[in-house]
């Protein structure tokens, strides 16, 4: 039987690394959109997913490590094979049974999240983790494991900019997945018939024959969707660069459903006319009015029945604009109607009009892309393009003759924010709680004006009026926004936090035996590492950490993040990638004296220190990016990219390294050192995501970050003196 050593020659071993680098990142992207649109759209589960995804790969590593691979070539075929099998089941997984699982329609705990994703990206990340450590065994003694990071680094660089430039603008999830499946057959193919395995190569060959053939001749994403809606009519499947939409008929009314978020249906009457006459009941003689989202419901079609000359519509989704023209026509048909195709908040930045009324039509804060329309500096923007008496207009949560703790919160927030910038607020609580605020006067007497100006309404009447601002109702509310609060700001979204304990409330999540247990065991595996490996976690975690707030900066700031993820993660891996192609050059060239090992902990302790520096410098660069958005918008888009970049460039500097002290002191195999960045980016990625950025802000959590490397620095200061 053939050894690996002899038929499993470096080249191969490389371009096999390099393969699993671009499979990965390939498959994690196309993951990653597929849960967001699962989870309806909660960005929590881009952090649990990249949680779960390093904390795997770390797993598989360590199980790596305990096999002997004195074996034959048909083990990394074997792995190939597994690894272009895998994702293509785990899609259709995601399609056909998320309603099987959880109740259709229903909301998805955190633990339910966490659980479902461990399970599902169980087998591809424990592979590829294993992968990586074999392939570290394979070139022992040929090359350094260096050399196989920089390898998968370089790999995931390609699959990630083939993905965001290429791939994702001409094919669908499914045919990307399949794509990508096809080119690891191959590979499969080549090593098993290298390792004469005839009848494992002939397999594989079949597997990729019926995979390209069921792949170009049907559209099996566009049935896989089908599936997802089975009793209505699937008008549209399809990717724009805020989303996965979804359009369906359902019994005469059209929906549209984004990232799994069901927008409001074409004939949802009651809300357009709530959303719009509350409002514009307060200046019945606007000429201008702006309407930030949700056009397609009938709401700019509602304004019309005053006298205004021009609603301007914003909406962000050109996607969402062109299905709307084509389905639901008559909702934008009118000339008075200029729709603009951007975010909303780029466009109250920059535009020099000035408004009578702004009407935000937006659903509740649940993720961090929509509470940038409910911040305090929104809030200011929006002052400044409203005339002296504009009215400014919006709803948020829902009240049905109770006021929960949650509710509280989220309404007092809410009011406290508005009272920042405007003297007078209405609030009338409806199907949602909508706030009107001006610095002029308004009246409740919504019912009189509607009736003076004749204004025809189906739901938003007399009758309904009285039922909904009774004595009592009106008195629970001006309770419940009494409270004190705090203020709701872009980095420091505190309405989006308690929004997320909202939602949670809604599920029994207790810290019970097996949270201690897990924590017992981490906080054990953390005791018991070496100093390399502490340092590389906290390389790790820091890392993650730092990527999840410069991901949600990006989203608070430009308003999406579903294209920019890719390109984003893309550039976090082609900073390793130079990271390590760095330290493997100063290696090669410096890492050849007697005092070797004292050389690289100083180097260690330098970018140790550098990355606490830049941990500490991220919140100020984010307001400095917030700040010159208007002016110089070219230096605010390119800053968070390049911090990703030099954040991922100092973290992939450590990883060689680390592996090369931990190669000269023969007490941490590269396997060690592999598993503790994968768990200090999984912990870092998860706390930063579901717990440190929404409860504690933007700042503490790089503040955080900062001092986790200052220590590991100091422990490495520390062990210089003692080794002279």
């Amino acid at each position: 039987m053939a050894s690996i050593s002899k038929d499993m020659s470096d080249r191969n071993i490389l371009i096999s690394i390099g393969l699993l680098g671009a499979s990965a990142l390939t498959v994690q992207l196309i993951l990653m959109r597929e849960l967001l649109a699962t989870f309806n759209g909660n960005e929590l589960s881009i952090a649990i997913i990249l949680g779960n995804w390093l904390f795997l790969s770390g797993i598989g590593s360590y199980i790596g490590r305990r096999f002997s691979f004195k074996t034959d070539i048909s083990i990394p075929g074997i792995l190939h094979f597994l690894i272009a099998l895998i994702p293509i089941i785990e899609l259709i997984t995601i399609r056909l049974l998320r309603d099987k699982i959880f109740t259709r329609g229903s909301l998805i705990g955190i633990t339910e999240m966490v659980v479902s994703t461990f399970i599902l990206l169980l087998p591809f990340c424990v592979i590829s983790g294993f992968f990586l450590v074999l392939a570290c065994e394979l070139a022992s003694g040929r090359y350094s494991s260096g050399k196989i990071y920089i390898s998968d680094s370089i790999g995931s660089v390609i699959g990630g900019i083939f993905f965001s430039f290429l791939l994702l603008q001409f094919f669908d999830h499914f045919k990307i997945l399949a794509f990508v499946s096809m080119l690891n057959f191959l590979f499969s193919i080549v090593l098993f018939y290298y390792g004469r395995f005839k009848l494992l190569s002939i397999i594989s060959g079949i597997i990729l024959i019926i995979t390209a053939t069921v792949t170009f001749k049907y559209d099996v994403d566009f049935y896989l969707t089908q599936k997802q809606f089975p009793e209505q009519k699937l008008l549209f499947s399809g990717n724009s660069p805020q989303g996965r939409i979804v359009s369906t008929e359902y019994q005469g009314q059209i929906n549209f459903i984004e990232n799994g978020v069901p927008l409001s249906p074409s004939h949802n009457l009651q809300q357009a006319e709530e959303t719009v006459h509350f409002a514009m009941a307060q200046r019945p003689q606007a000429k201008t009015v702006l309407l930030i989202g949700g056009g397609y419901t009938g709401t700019a079609q509602e304004i019309l029945k005053y006298s205004v000359s021009r609603v301007d519509y914003v909406e962000i989704d050109s996607l969402i604009i062109n299905l709307t023209k084509q389905f639901l026509k008559e909702k934008i048909s009118s000339q008075k109607i200029n729709i603009i195709n951007t975010d909303g908040r780029k466009y109250i930045r920059e535009t020099t009009e000035k408004y009578d009324v702004i009407i935000i039509d937006v659903p509740d804060p649940t993720t961090s892309q929509i509470n940038r329309f409910y911040t305090l500096e929104f809030f200011k923007e929006c002052l400044r393009v409203l005339k002296p008496d504009g009215v400014i207009s919006f709803g948020i949560a829902h009240y049905e003759n109770y006021v929960s703790e949650g509710i509280i919160k989220i309404l007092s927030t809410t009011s406290q924010t508005l009272r920042e910038c405007f003297k007078n607020i209405l609030i009338v609580p409806a199907g949602r709680v909508y706030f009107i605020a001006s610095n002029n006067n308004m009246s409740s007497e919504i019912a009189d004006e509607l009736e003076r100006l004749q204004i025809q309404t189906r739901y938003v009447r007399r009758g309904y009026l009285n039922s909904i601002m009774t004595p009592d109702r009106l008195a629970d509310i001006k309770e419940a926004t009494s409270h004190q609060s705090h203020i709701n700001k872009d980095f420091n979204p505190v309405l989006y936090f308690y929004n997320i304990q909202h939602w949670m409330s809604q599920f029994r999540i207790k810290f019970g035996l097996l949270q201690f247990i897990l924590l017992g065991i981490v906080a054990v595996y953390i005791l018991k590492m070496q100093l390399t490996q502490l340092t590389i976690f906290a390389s790790g975690f820091t890392g993650a950490a730092l990527e999840i707030v410069l991901l949600f900066a990006f989203q608070i700031i430009y308003g999406s993040l579903y294209l920019q993820l890719s390109i984003i993660v893309t550039l976090f891996m082609c900073g390793l990638t130079f990271g390590g192609l760095y330290s493997n050059h100063w290696l090669n060239n410096k890492f050849n004296t007697d005092a070797k090992i004292n050389t690289a902990i100083k180097r260690l302790f330098n970018l140790t220190i550098l990355l606490a520096l830049i941990g500490a410098l991220i919140y100020p660069a984010l307001w400095i990016f917030l700040k010159l958005i208007s002016g110089y918008p070219i230096i605010s888009q390119c800053g968070i990219p390049a911090i990703t970049f030099i954040v991922a460039l100092i973290a992939g500097s450590q990883f060689p390294i680390a592996c090369a002290v931990a190669s000269e002191r023969k007490i941490e195999g590269a396997s060690k050192i592999y598993t503790a960045d994968f768990i200090g980016s999984s912990i870092g990625s998860m706390l930063a995501g579901t717990l440190l950025i929404p409860v504690a802000g933007v700042f503490s959590t790089c503040a955080i970050t900062s001092l986790f490397n200052i220590l590991c620095a100091t422990l490495l200061y520390f062990n210089l003196k003692k080794i002279g």
